[in-house]
């Protein structure tokens, strides 16, 4: 897209001038993650995602409409974010984002050929995936990744490009588990998913975030606080010690997790030492970012 390809320049001129170096910088899944500062936003919407490409320096937001995101319009955005200034700007619109409809959770993947988004435009909230033409993203199509379910969001792709976390929900009443696409890459990711061992509930578990490695990974629940609609999430984080082993049991983020209103996680940098989450009162989504 001739937009994100003038963010990605701009992005470069941070980089080179050292304004928001990682250099040295490493974390591990036993460093515990502080209070969290909140990620201004401009204007009054709410946001309901924030994903970023690999150097932290360009943003993909979803920003609704003040009110329940499931109910209202919300509209994908890139944008241009300085890690040292804690600052987002230059706000542009995704094409493929459509009118009237719930859009969010966007992700391109690092060859810039695939953006995979979530999406109310078939009814339900299902999981997209939109090719490139000419540099810009204008079409989408759903990823039937989760036999029999009537949801499948937050989708949650991984630094190689290739792989995929997502919820799904199931069943009536839904049940809401976390799936990792089978092997494949894009477009398709293996054509279906499975459920991830170790963290799924009778609860609901929703919007994952995970690891490079795939040995951590944060996610929303309410398993201390079932409520209807998924208004009694927490944040939780667990480890494993294989990517294709089961995680630990799973604790809850104190630090993280607020009594006023509901959190979930959104994003985890390649480095591991910053998070960032969301923490949504009276149906208003504000996103912030915490440390290791």
């Amino acid at each position: 897209m001739r937009v994100a390809v003038a963010l990605l320049l701009l992005a470069g001129c941070d980089q080179v001038l050292g304004l928001d170096s990682r250099e040295g910088r490493t974390c591990v899944a036993d460093d515990v993650f502080g209070k969290g500062t909140r990620v201004p936003i401009d204007g009054s919407r709410s946001v309901e995602a924030a994903r970023f490409d690999p150097t932290q320096s360009i943003a993909f937001l979803s920003l609704c409409d003040q009110g329940d995101a499931s109910k209202e319009s919300c509209d994908l955005f890139q944008s241009t974010y300085s890690r040292a200034t804690n600052q987002l700007s230059f706000y542009a619109p995704l094409g493929v984002s459509a009118d009237m409809t719930y859009d969010s959770y966007a992700t391109v993947t690092p060859d810039a050929r695939y953006l995979v988004f979530g999406s109310s435009r078939s009814g339900a909230i299902r999981t997209y995936i939109s090719t490139a033409d000419q540099g810009q993203f204008k079409t989408a199509t759903e990823l039937d990744l989760i036999a029999n379910s009537t949801y499948a969001n937050e989708p949650y792709l991984l630094g190689d490009g290739r792989t995929l976390y997502l919820a799904g929900g199931v069943g009536s009443p839904v049940q809401w588990d976390i799936y990792r696409a089978r092997a494949g890459g894009p477009p398709a990711f293996g054509g279906g998913a499975d459920l991830v061992a170790g963290i799924n509930t009778a609860t609901d578990d929703v919007a994952p975030v995970v690891s490079d490695d795939q040995l951590e990974i944060f996610f929303g629940s309410d398993r201390t606080n079932p409520l209807p609609d998924l208004r009694g999430l927490d944040i939780f984080t667990a480890s494993r010690d294989a990517s294709t082993g089961a995680f630990g049991t799973p604790a809850k983020m104190p630090a993280l997790s607020t009594t006023n209103g509901i959190d979930w996680p959104v994003w985890l940098s390649p480095d591991r030492c910053d998070l960032y989450y969301i923490n949504k009162v009276a149906d208003v989504a504000t996103l912030y970012v915490t440390h290791r």
